[in-house]
């Protein structure tokens, strides 16, 4: 984030008033989130939701309430299980021998999730890998793709199963309940070669070289026959379900036939969604009467009438399934340009019904960090309490989200959180109607709740905030820095760090703490005097957290030609909410290097 001048800031910076932070003024803020009033505070925490899930990864979460809100169903997936939520504590299993994963050619991560969608209060899934499935909140439905058991004999590199039935090049994964052959893995789809009545051999490509077995593997192998289309993402639109990201065929969206939707048949048609760009679909979505398909530089809007797809206007495409939500009339999704939205527009119809707005163009310096592979592992969260839309994206090549960019609808403005790893996010509404907002972690095997009001499950966070580099509009002047005045409010036993920074080096900095507000006699060069004792409530909240308001002035008489103010601290819970620097003006000649003799 990129600091922007302020003009005219001679007197406080209030971060109460949008104008005055709407272009990100502060250079830095992390782990600080802006509040009802518009102040910008140390973020809201996490703690643990419900009880640990086995061992492994927790890769995607999906929550569903009843249009009667008479049930609902939260569900997540870990490896090869699919769990559901008791609505009390617990996680159970409801369905195992999935495959959640698929390994990028090149890479040691994954990019396999579990994508869902709702019609008629069932939820439909499918995940790339598996047959497609459905979940009516106590039945667990697959088609007839159920593990099949068979044997490997490694001194002719074959799969031996009595009449199987496959052709050559279908596509076949397997299980074990010990260990598969050494080189065979449970996260690989392959393809039949070389078959006969009663085995066959198998390969990484389409009639490709057969693979060769070290061993025969251990414990009870089996094999699932894989389904095609296979498919990675699903949506609905009125009666209608619609998937694609099939790897085979990937330009095909496929749809089911109406009234009702049957969703296991879903490939009985489908739209070629190619015209002048290849790509394979990243995401599906709808919006009003629209079904969008998104491509990596271009967005179509399909019409299954005419069975065509046509690309929208002023739309650069879009990436990850996981960023492509619905807020209100709008949807929003991730780019290589950034964050769009796409909304209604009144009195048109089908794709002439859609029109693009940028949210932001402010992410560019951090997305060129994030190679184009991992660009699927982008996830997205709005939190309405907040007005804040939390953007999740990969920026070290693991294709796991380590990076949270939050966007404040109320001030226009952008702050960082660091979370834990993590694949995904989504809410949770408890019985009591309220709103919880959850997050899949990709390496403590564990829902957590983010934003829960001040408990961080003992687990220290960094807060910073540092303001832009003021120079005064005068970038030519030495000036001297005579003080900064600070307000804020603070929780008691905090200890916050500030530090002035004069032309890029830190030429003050302090501790405060509560020592500081029996601090009485004027020769100190740090003061603080609480103001208030009046706790700080949030709506609906039933935590209250007393912050006192304190104002600090640090002495400096420095001189330079820009400065800026650097807060930070761990732990503790404060809200910002004014800065002032007091300056002398001290104009000098400035010469040209040809006039001096």
């Amino acid at each position: 984030m990129q600091p922007v001048r302020i003009d005219n800031f001679r007197w406080w910076l209030n971060t109460s008033d949008s104008w005055n932070l709407k272009d990100n003024q502060m250079s830095i803020a992390k782990n600080m989130y802006y509040n009802d009033a518009k102040q910008l505070g140390t973020r809201r925490w996490y703690r643990t939701f419900g009880t640990s899930i086995g061992n492994s990864p927790i890769t995607s979460y999906f929550f569903f309430q009843k249009d009667d809100g008479t049930g609902q169903t939260a569900l997540c997936s870990s490896w090869t299980v699919m769990y559901k939520y008791d609505g009390v504590s617990a996680w159970t299993s409801i369905k195992t021998w999935l495959h959640e994963y698929e390994l990028i050619t090149g890479y040691t991560a994954n990019r396999t999730r579990r994508d869902y969608a709702v019609y008629k209060n069932i939820i439909y899934m499918c995940n790339g890998v598996d047959q497609y499935a459905s979940y009516d909140g106590t039945t667990y439905s697959q088609g007839t793709t159920v593990p099949v058991v068979c044997t490997f004999d490694h001194t002719t590199d074959i799969v031996i199963k009595t009449s199987h039935w496959f052709s050559n090049g279908a596509e076949v994964a397997f299980t074990t309940t010990w260990a598969l052959p050494v080189g065979i893995s449970t996260s690989e789809v392959y393809y039949v070669v070389n078959k006969t009545t009663n085995n066959f051999q198998i390969s990484l490509t389409k009639s490709g070289t057969a693979i060769t077995f070290v061993d025969n593997g251990s414990g009870t192998n089996s094999y699932y026959p894989i389904p095609t289309p296979r498919v990675r993402y699903v949506s609905q639109l009125t009666d209608r379900m619609f998937a694609g990201g099939d790897d085979n065929n990937p330009n095909n969206l496929y749809y089911s036939n109406a009234q009702p939707a049957d969703w296991f048949a879903v490939d009985t048609n489908f739209v070629i969604v190619w015209w002048d760009e290849t790509g394979k679909i990243n995401a599906i979505g709808e919006l009003w009467q629209v079904i969008l398909t998104f491509k990596s530089t271009k967005i179509y809007s399909v019409n299954v009438s005419a069975q065509s797809a046509l690309p929208l206007d002023a739309q650069s495409g879009g990436y990850a399934d996981r960023s492509v939500n619905n807020v209100w009339n709008s949807i929003v999704f991730f780019n290589e340009q950034g964050v769009d939205t796409l909304k209604q527009r009144q009195s048109a119809t089908w794709a002439q019904a859609l029109e693009s707005q940028p949210l932001s163009d402010d992410l560019a310096t951090l997305l060129s960090l994030v190679d184009e592979k991992s660009y699927n592992s982008w996830v997205w969260l709005y939190i309405k309490r907040h007005g804040n839309y939390l953007f999740s994206f990969d920026t070290n090549g693991d294709d796991i989200p380590d990076t949270t960019l939050v966007y404040n609808s109320l001030v226009g403005a952008w702050t960082q959180y660091e979370y834990p790893n993590h694949y995904d996010f989504w809410y949770y509404i408890a019985s009591d109607l309220s709103y919880q907002y959850l997050m899949a972690s990709a390496n403590t095997w564990q829902m957590y709740e983010i934003e829960y009001w001040f408990d961080d499950n003992w687990l220290d966070i960094e807060h910073e905030v540092q303001t832009k580099n003021f120079d005064f509009e005068t970038p030519w002047f030495i000036k001297t820095f005579e003080y900064v005045d600070i307000v804020w409010q603070i929780s008691l036993g905090t200890t916050i760090v500030v530090k002035a920074i004069v032309d890029e080096e830190v030429v003050w900095w302090g501790n405060i703490t509560d020592a500081n507000a029996n601090v009485t006699t004027s020769s100190s060069t740090l003061w603080v005097t609480p103001i208030g004792n009046q706790a700080l409530t949030w709506p609906s909240d039933t935590e209250e957290i007393s912050l006192y308001r304190f104002s600090i002035r640090v002495p400096l008489y420095q001189s330079g030609t820009y400065m800026a103010v650097n807060l930070s601290s761990t732990w503790w819970q404060w809200i910002l909410e004014r800065i002032r620097v007091w300056v002398q003006w001290e104009p000098i000649d400035v010469y040209a290097s040809w006039s001096i003799l």
